[in-house]
């Protein structure tokens, strides 16, 4: 079974450059931020192998469960030795179906190394409130010897304005 760590959760805030009178404005008011154009969010999980990466489905998150989000990049990285690398694709499942296949955000699989892959075309951005998040693989996803995977998922919360 591979062995899962959720390693950090944060936010990250993108300010508009605003100029008012009094200079740059931006606060709590009223449930929201002021001043903000774009709350960008990320989601960072390893997976350590547990010997073989073939066709593995390894649930690695779930979206909030009060409102859908849109992903706009992921990106991740492996390490191991003999210039390791792993093909892989994330699928959207629905709540109530962990277990049965869902819709791949990729429209292929892609394959990061040990020096990182930034991802921002996908197939399938939107994701459903509750929707899990799996990681899945081919009969045949790497190449050296891939100790683990590192996967950070950025999106934006529909919700937030």
């Amino acid at each position: 079974m591979k062995k899962l760590i959720a390693l950090c959760v944060s936010v990250l805030f993108l300010f508009q450059a605003t100029h008012a009178y009094a200079g740059f404005e931006s606060g709590w008011n009223a449930g929201k931020w002021t001043g903000i154009t774009t709350y960008i969010f990320s989601d960072t999980t390893t997976v350590y192998s547990d010997g073989s990466w073939a066709s593995e489905a390894i649930p690695i998150w779930q979206a909030p469960s009060d409102d859908a989000l849109t992903i706009v990049q992921v990106n991740a990285a492996v390490v191991g030795s003999g210039t390791p690398t792993l093909a892989y694709n994330i699928e959207e499942r629905a709540w109530a179906s962990l277990a049965t296949a869902g819709t791949d955000v990729f429209a292929a699989d892609v394959t990061a190394d040990a020096d990182g892959l930034e991802s921002t075309s996908f197939s399938n951005a939107s994701m459903a409130a509750k929707a899990h998040m799996v990681l899945t693989t081919g009969s045949s996803p790497d190449s050296g010897t891939v100790d683990a995977i590192t996967v950070t998922i950025y999106y934006k919360r529909e919700d937030v304005s």
